[in-house]
């Protein structure tokens, strides 16, 4: 039987008309989209807390009204980026994660970042476990809180209306910016049309090997 979260991404996954592109639905749907990864986050939030068992559920209630979350939504390469090439667009063989749609969720508190919900082992690894709720914020390399919190502050000034990540696409954030997709790299801090980044920081054959499922293969 399908889940009612499952029900609501296939029926995302299944607006697609025969005149409108991957990155025309993406772009044209993103409301519904993001409302989705809204309701999984709250989910997945209270899930992560009341597992911690550090918290009443009046603390845990009392705790989601006082946060914003920001969902960062999960894709990968479609089967059909297999024939992927310089002439075509990177953003035309992304799908929906249906097992999991979402990769984390920034959350702020009084407009500033406050703590992450990251759900990377639940994308990548189908790990039954809750998603991590961290809410300490250490200024060193490699954590993952603080690299976050560098992402978020470069993105809240531009233009954004959605915020995903690509799997295997390392050291990126994907987003929308006047119905455009962008990726922003955390390497050299730059932003890029999604088919220069490939032909700068990863290849054809890369996307083609993961389109296949080769997944040794990574862009970053």
């Amino acid at each position: 039987m399908i889940t009612k979260i499952k029900s609501i991404i296939l029926k995302l996954l299944l607006v697609l008309t025969v005149s409108e592109t991957v990155a025309q639905s993406i772009i044209n749907h993103q409301k519904q989209l993001l409302a989705m990864a809204k309701r999984k986050s709250r989910k997945e939030l209270i899930r992560s807390l009341a597992h911690d068992e550090t918290m009443t559920k009046f603390e845990i209630y009392s705790l989601l009204t006082s946060l914003k979350r920001i969902p960062i939504l999960s894709f990968s390469i479609a089967p059909g980026a297999a024939s992927y090439d310089s002439t075509k667009k990177i953003s035309d063989y992304l799908e929906l994660n249906e097992a999991f749609p979402i990769e984390s969720s920034i959350l702020l508190k009084k407009n500033k970042f406050y703590a992450t919900l990251d759900c990377y082992d639940n994308v990548n690894y189908s790990s039954c476990e809750p998603c991590n709720y961290d809410d300490s914020v250490e200024e060193k390399k490699d954590y993952y809180n603080y690299e976050i919190k560098k992402i978020y502050d470069t993105i809240k000034k531009r233009k954004y209306s959605l915020l995903f990540k690509v799997q295997h696409f390392r050291e990126a954030i994907w987003f929308i910016e006047n119905k455009e997709v962008k990726i922003y790299s955390t390497r050299d801090k730059l932003v890029y049309d999604p088919d220069e980044y490939i032909k700068k920081r990863c290849s054809v054959e890369s996307v083609r090997n993961l389109a296949l499922g080769k997944l040794h293969s990574f862009c970053d």
